[in-house]
C-alpha cells in the first residue's frame, strides 16, 4: 500500500491497522511528520515494525521513540538491498 502524504498513511494505517506488519516511512513527508505517523499507528499497532528514512543517524531516532523501540533506521541515500536487508531484518525481529 501506498500513500501520498501523512494524512493518506494515517487514514489507511487505521483502517487497515490490524492487517499492516510494516510501515516503511520517510521522515519528512508532506502533511505531517514521518515519527508523528509512525507514534500513532504505533498506538493502534503496538507490534507493528516500523522502518524510518532518514538523512540523519540512528541516534536521532533514539531520542524520538526511545530506546528498544520497534522502529529502526535506513540512513539515505541507500541501495535497493540495503533497503530490502533492513525491511528483512525489520520482519524477523521479535516484539
Amino acid at each position: 500500500l501506498e500513500a501520498g502524504d501523512g494524512e493518506s498513511a494515517l487514514r489507511i494505517g487505521g483502517d487497515l491497522a490490524e492487517r499492516l506488519d510494516l510501515l516503511l516511512c520517510d521522515v519528512i513527508i508532506p502533511a505531517g511528520a514521518g515519527p508523528m505517523v509512525a507514534h500513532q499507528l504505533l498506538r493502534q499497532r503496538p507490534d507493528l515494525k516500523v522502518i524510518m528514512m532518514t538523512a540523519h543517524d540512528d541516534e536521532s531516532l533514539r531520542q524520538e521513540f526511545g530506546e528498544g523501540s520497534p522502529v529502526v533506521g535506513l540512513k539515505k541515500p541507500f541501495r535497493a538491498q540495503d533497503m530490502l536487508s533492513r525491511v528483512r531484518a525489520a520482519l524477523e525481529r521479535k516484539p
